[in-house]
């Protein structure tokens, strides 16, 4: 990934950027996704997690795969016996766009620490929580050693001003369940904006679908940026002075396009990034490589 710094209102000159994709025969080594569009790539992956088994019974201290632990009291489910507790985390900015739950509440910008969903199980179903206050979470690390604000995700971050999470231990309740996912966050604190448009130059076709996001170089922030499929453009704000990556994700005939580029600005700004047709899993390393 190449890093441009560009002054105030600069406008560039767009590079030439070709899609990959003409048409099936043109990728016979790379694998058609089993998605059509990112709404069902967006499910799949917020399906996936880890299994717990812990028996409801007894006091349990439970360690996440990500270094969360979760304390839960005796009998604080509706059933007795083992329950399977399905955990799935966000920790990293690649998490944050795979699941589709970039950091921002309304039009304010997250920092974001550990975010985590719990459903827990029984083998006739799902266990309700009797005493959803007495289970504690403990996020392994804070966002700069400073106090996060708490929030939940129900059509996307909200902030629960009754509860803090404190640098000290970063231990948080499990709230009152108002969503499955929970996380610790706080608001980032920018010294300036600007607007971005963003071009992917000659794609060659209208895909089918595209997502579009401004990540954060040092903090771990995700920002949703508004995307026009029939023009193959994005567009957004983005803070000033820092270093940020575009991810542009594009979607086309089952076959998957990315493009990642490194940018600092000072002023409002046309940006370009190039894309191309990549595997799945070649896709993911390189959203990845941003955390």
């Amino acid at each position: 990934m190449t890093k441009h710094t560009l002054p105030v209102l600069l406008v560039f000159t767009i590079l030439s950027i070709f899609s990959c994709y003409t048409d099936d025969s043109s990728q016979p080594s790379l694998p058609r996704l089993p998605f059509e569009d990112f709404s069902e790539f967006f499910d799949a992956n917020n399906t996936v997690g880890d299994t717990l088994v812990f028996n409801s019974e007894e006091f349990s201290s439970l360690t996440t795969p990500k270094g969360m632990t979760i304390e839960i009291p005796e009998n604080a489910f509706s059933v007795g016996g083992n329950v399977s507790m399905v955990i799935k985390e966000a920790t990293t900015k690649s998490d944050f766009i795979f699941l589709n739950k970039p950091t921002i509440d309304g039009n304010t910008w997250l920092e974001a620490s550990h975010s985590i969903s719990i459903d827990p199980l029984t083998n006739s179903g799902q266990a309700n929580i009797d005493n959803p206050l007495n289970i504690q979470m403990n996020l392994p690390s804070g966002v700069s050693g400073e106090d996060m604000d708490f929030y939940y995700f129900q059509n996307g971050w909200n902030k629960d001003s009754d509860i803090d999470v404190e640098a000290v231990n970063n231990s948080i309740s499990f709230g009152s369940k108002k969503a499955n996912w929970q996380m610790g966050a706080k608001e980032y604190d920018s010294s300036g904006t600007a607007q971005v448009n963003i071009t992917t130059g000659g794609y060659g076709t209208i895909p089918h679908d595209m997502r579009a996001f401004a990540v954060l170089e040092e903090s771990n922030v995700v920002i949703p940026l508004e995307y026009n499929v029939s023009e193959v453009t994005a567009s957004g704000k983005v803070p000033t002075g820092v270093d940020f990556h575009i991810v542009l994700m594009i979607m086309d005939h089952f076959l998957l396009s990315v493009g990642t580029e490194m940018f600092s600005i000072s002023g409002d700004m046309d940006l370009a990034v190039q894309v191309r047709v990549m595997s799945l899993d070649e896709a993911i390393m390189t959203i990845k490589e941003i955390d």
